[in-house]
């Protein structure tokens, strides 16, 4: 039976009630010009991917891949794959799949193993194994970055308390050599409001304001975070574009002109170059996940015949999850 307009009329009613006005909490938010400058230096772009190929809930195939894309002051461009790997899994072995994980991308750190849920066993690992090949790849591009240049990853910058020690990691060895740190997030979970997502709150009160794009605000204080080095940003680049959350570890200034340089590709507006790149290298599309799938069932079909092979593909059954 289909809910009533009345219904819908007053769920619409509370969600535009949460979207703030022109402060959020006490807090004015102010609103900066984007004026792109010019880098000197080069660029590190960095991204992962994942995908689930095969999920019986005790068993699975997952394949996951990262990297990064470097960028230069002449416009040249360098693609680095640091990781590419198929992973199967059982509940048997689990015990011992996350010490070796953490053995190959944790630069020698104690990573807290994630809590694995029985049912969801293979697409949790998945998404674990990708966060630690990200921060992995981020490490390694470090060593093809100098002082001052940038290191922009996908995501935000220590949202998850379990890699807390790879993320203080990452920001220490910035640091010692001089390199800006910074993370694009085209997704929040943060609110001004409490409902709709901080990206969209500060297109909408940019709109109410007139605020031209392009535009960024720091919205740190807002958020009640204003002690911390790492600076939380909305940034709006282009006006065809959404608004983006944005991590910068120091002064965010210089940062947020120098993301703004990079989002001049005609396909991608208001969207760093570098990253719109890398992630195409790494994301997983369905049909490769797909294809990836229907040669994994063939070969089951030739060692143990189609029956067991339909059981675990045949229709009916939701074997394919897709992670990104």
């Amino acid at each position: 039976m289909p809910f009533s307009v009345p219904a819908l009329e007053e769920a619409a009613a509370t969600i535009l009630d949460e979207v703030p006005g022109d402060a959020a909490h006490g807090h004015p938010i102010e609103f900066h010009a984007v004026a792109p400058v010019e880098g000197s230096g080069r660029v590190a772009a960095v991204d992962g991917g994942s995908t689930v190929v095969l999920d019986i809930r005790t068993a699975g195939l997952y394949c996951v891949r990262a990297g990064y894309v470097l960028r230069d002051a002449g416009d040249t461009i360098l693609d680095r794959t640091t990781s590419r790997a198929a992973r199967t899994v059982t509940r048997r072995d689990l015990a011992g799949a996350w010490p070796s994980r953490v053995q190959q991308y944790g630069w020698g750190l104690d990573v807290p193993a994630p809590t694995f849920e029985s049912t969801r066993l293979v697409p949790q690992l998945a998404e674990a194994e990708r966060i630690l090949a990200e921060y992995d790849a981020a490490r390694r591009a470090l060593h093809e970055l100098r002082r001052g240049d940038l290191l922009l990853v996908d995501g935000c910058l220590g949202e998850e308390d379990r890699y807390e020690v790879l993320g203080a990691s990452l920001e220490e060895r910035a640091a010692e050599a001089g390199v800006r740190l910074a993370g694009l997030s085209k997704d929040s979970a943060l609110s001004l409001g409490g409902v709709l997502p901080l990206s969209l709150e500060l297109e909408e009160i940019a709109e109410k304001a007139g605020v031209k794009t392009p535009w960024w605000a720091d919205v740190t204080e807002a958020l009640g975070r204003g002690e911390e080095e790492t600076r939380v940003l909305v940034a709006r680049f282009d006006a065809r574009s959404p608004a983006f959350r944005l991590d910068v570890v120091g002064a965010p200034g210089p940062v947020v002109a120098r993301i703004a340089e990079l989002c001049n590709d005609a396909a991608f507006p208001g969207y760093p170059y570098p990253l719109a790149r890398v992630h195409a290298r790494v994301h997983y599309e369905s049909g490769e996940a797909v294809g990836l799938r229907h040669d994994l069932e063939a070969i089951v079909a030739r060692r143990r015949g189609h029956r067991l092979s339909f059981r675990l593909f045949g229709k009916g059954r939701d074997v394919l999850q897709l992670v990104d």
